[in-house]
């Protein structure tokens, strides 16, 4: 395990100059709050590597002074998150819930601390099982929780994002969740605090993948960023295009034609494309091929409960609908329906 150690020294060591990187980045609130969490993960290895060494002995005065530290790795990855959003509006009402079990923590251990060093260790071992354990695993639930929180605050504007930002947003959230799960693993099982290394080497090694990316590459988060942050298009004109959107496709004929482009609809609507764009992200939340195909959709389900197709095949209605081949049809039909053609008309019959 000695070899682990120098590893770790070195991933501190690391850790400690590349979260200053990102915090003393200008202008950047995204990759202030990823520096925030290197650093903060960065004083817990380190901690881990004081308490498991001779240094204690001689100096134990800084036991447990990172204790309270693992509550803020949830809040500072959400913060991170959406701070990727440039249109996402911050106030210290939202920012404070957050820290609220962090600084619980803190009082119920404020106590510890006014301790000297040698009976802070001795309280520590007395109480291992009664006050340590059952924190850790409150630990371990609250950033699971926050993995959740975060996965389920982003659902609903997943389909809009940029593969690249999709992509960082997916690994950062995989290093975090798998982070979590070893940590909960050596807390579940009964293994002595000086293994936790190998839980410190792998987590570390993920983290800091990510973190030298964005050390080296700041312009990286810039680029993921809300892809109409700088646009000049406001509310009032978002809502006048969105009725000249809903206006133009509540016409069949309009969406069933099979060429129908988003430089088609702005032609016919007398509207920049990107404007369009930016209405359909932030007003209908879908892109303009879903938009189409949601449409035809909800034609092609008259279609199929009208007596008058029963005698028309599946792709028949398909093609009537706007769409120019079955498969695409029943791709549309089971991601806004739920189900298939066939399954929804049997429905409909009985």
């Amino acid at each position: 395990m000695e070899h682990l150690r120098y590893i770790l020294i070195i991933y501190t060591i690391l850790g400690l100059m590349i979260s200053g990187g990102l915090l003393f980045q200008k202008s950047n609130l995204s990759s202030f709050f990823l520096g925030i969490f290197v650093l903060v993960f960065t004083l817990k290895q380190a901690s881990f590597l004081y308490e498991t060494s001779d240094v204690l002995q001689w100096y134990p005065n800084l036991f447990m002074v990172t204790f309270p530290l693992s509550f803020l790795f949830g809040p500072l990855l959400l913060f991170h998150v959406r701070s990727l959003n440039a249109e996402y509006k911050w106030s210290g009402m939202k920012l404070l819930p957050h820290l609220i079990p962090f600084f619980i923590l803190v009082l119920v251990t404020f106590y510890l601390f006014s301790m000297d060093g040698e009976n802070r260790i001795a309280f520590i071992k007395a109480h291992l099982h009664s006050f340590v354990i059952p924190i850790n695993y409150v630990k371990v639930t609250h950033i699971l929780t926050y993995a959740l929180l975060i996965i389920f605050g982003l659902k609903a504007s997943f389909s809009n994002w940029s593969n690249k930002r999709k992509n960082y947003i997916i690994a950062v959230l995989l290093i975090y969740t798998i982070s979590a799960f070893l940590q909960a693993c050596f807390y579940a099982s009964i293994l002595r605090f000086k293994y936790f290394i190998v839980y410190h080497v792998i987590a570390s090694t993920l983290l800091l993948i990510i973190a030298y990316i964005l050390y080296f590459h700041p312009d990286i988060l810039q680029k993921i960023k809300v892809k109409y942050a700088k646009s000049t298009l406001d509310e009032k004109d978002m809502i006048r295009i969105q009725h000249k959107i809903e206006a133009y496709l509540s016409t069949k004929d309009n969406f069933t034609k099979a060429n129908v482009t988003l430089a088609l609809l702005a032609a016919e609507i007398d509207e920049k494309k990107h404007h369009i764009s930016q209405t359909l992200s932030q007003k209908f939340k879908l892109s303009f091929n879903d938009l189409i195909n949601e449409k035809r959709v909800e034609y092609s389900k008259q279609l199929l409960v009208d007596k008058s197709y029963d005698k028309y095949k599946m792709l028949a209605i398909a093609l009537d609908s706007g769409f120019t081949n079955k498969n695409t049809f029943n791709r549309a039909f089971l991601k806004f329906a739920r189900c298939t053609p066939s399954e929804f008309k049997k429905t409909r019959n009985k």
